[in-house]
């Protein structure tokens, strides 16, 4: 059978993102109003992101900071180990300090793509020295 109908273009139809809920070790985390969470280094901190929408977004963790070690889980799909895949990761903090691990959410058909960028901020300190800090009370 031949058909001699001229080409025709096929536009997505729109999604959304929606509201963008975080949740760290099981709870609700503030990404708005971010607090900084004090985890243990070498714990695996769980970080799962959902959308309230009908999009299908590409989620990708990063760290602010490079200077930080650290492994995420699992790695981007490039096999990037310094980026993450979503939207459950797990976070393990190998270095001292101020993590904070950016989300990013892109969907190119939500008309909302990109309004929202989360963070996840944690204070990771040396298992060794949270120990001598409780001993000094």
């Amino acid at each position: 059978m031949n058909s001699f109908t001229g080409v025709e273009s096929i536009t997505p139809l729109p999604t959304t993102i929606g509201t963008v809920t975080v949740t760290v070790l099981g709870e609700v985390y503030d990404w708005e109003n971010p607090p900084t969470l004090t985890v243990l280094m070498g714990d695996p901190i769980d970080i799962v992101t959902t959308i309230s929408g009908d999009a299908s977004p590409v989620y990708k963790y990063t760290v602010r900071d490079q200077n930080m070690l650290y492994e995420i889980q699992p790695p981007l799909i490039d096999g990037n180990k310094d980026k993450g895949n979503g939207p459950d990761i797990t976070y393990t903090c190998l270095s001292e300090l101020l993590h904070t691990v950016s989300i990013s959410l892109q969907d190119d058909t939500a008309t909302d793509n990109g309004a929202s960028f989360p963070g996840v901020q944690l204070w990771a300190v040396d298992a060794k020295t949270w120990a001598e800090l409780q001993a000094k009370k």
